[in-house]
């Protein structure tokens, strides 16, 4: 039996299954997204307001948001932005600082932070050869970047005068500990002075140092007396102190 459908039931039928393959209605389809410079806003805020509570901020240290991936799509908050800072950013260089909504849609985000803290260092002012004595021309302040200084720095230039470099400085580079070591106040073969407190009394004897040493160094010596070998501590006027 042959079954007659009415152009009308068709058409309503056709009509039917298309909309079962349509997109979701246009307002699904535009929700609302969350500006992702009010997610860069709450995570810089959040990251300055750490450094206020320590000390960073005093020495003029500021923050650099990272960029979030543009292709980040989260529903727009009904409620104001949280950021939040996992532990303490004081001493670092690079945090991750955390976003979230804790409204009906609620997500959370972590975003990259940079932290920009210049501190006074010394930096050599000249070219300075291999082994030359640092003096007060040779050396400035600035403030600069230290987070890449991962051996350190100095703060104070009495704390390298008179110390010799270890390798060439060029001006402007930062010296830094492993470019500077004291000066050889003891060279190997030469007579010195040996000094040791024994019950309030000062013993001087004579020795022989066994190598060149800077002031504060750890030196072996050999007593001239006894032809013993002995480890003292290196003196500003040239004197080697032993313990007896």
């Amino acid at each position: 039996m042959r079954v007659h459908r009415s152009p009308l039931r068709s058409r309503l039928g056709a009509l039917l299954a298309v909309a079962v393959f349509l997109p979701k209605p246009a307002l699904a389809q535009q929700q609302a997204v969350q500006p992702l410079e009010s997610v860069s806003a709450a995570a810089q805020a959040a990251a300055e307001q750490s450094l206020l509570a320590g000390n960073d901020a005093a020495s003029g240290a500021s923050v650099v948001v990272g960029q979030l991936d543009p292709r980040l799509r989260l529903p727009a908050c009904d409620t104001p932005l949280e950021g939040f800072v996992p532990g303490s950013m004081q001493g670092r260089t690079n945090v991750t600082v955390g976003v979230r909504c804790t409204g009906a849609t609620p997500w959370t985000v972590y975003v990259p932070v940079r932290v920009s803290a210049p501190r006074p260092v010394v930096v050599l002012t000249r070219p300075v050869p291999r082994g030359a004595p640092l003096t007060a021309q040779d050396i400035d302040v600035e403030l600069r970047e230290v987070g890449g200084l991962g051996s350190g720095y100095f703060e104070d230039p009495a704390a390298v005068l008179g110390k010799v470099l270890t390798r060439p400085g060029s001006p402007g580079q930062v010296v830094v500990p492993t470019l500077v070591a004291g000066a050889v106040a003891v060279k190997r073969g030469q007579q010195v002075t040996l000094t040791a407190n024994s019950g309030g009394i000062l013993v001087r004897m004579e020795g022989t140092a066994l190598a060149d040493g800077s002031i504060g160094d750890r030196l072996k010596v050999k007593n001239n007396s006894s032809a013993r070998v002995i480890e003292g501590t290196v003196l500003s006027d040239g004197s080697v102190e032993i313990g007896l």
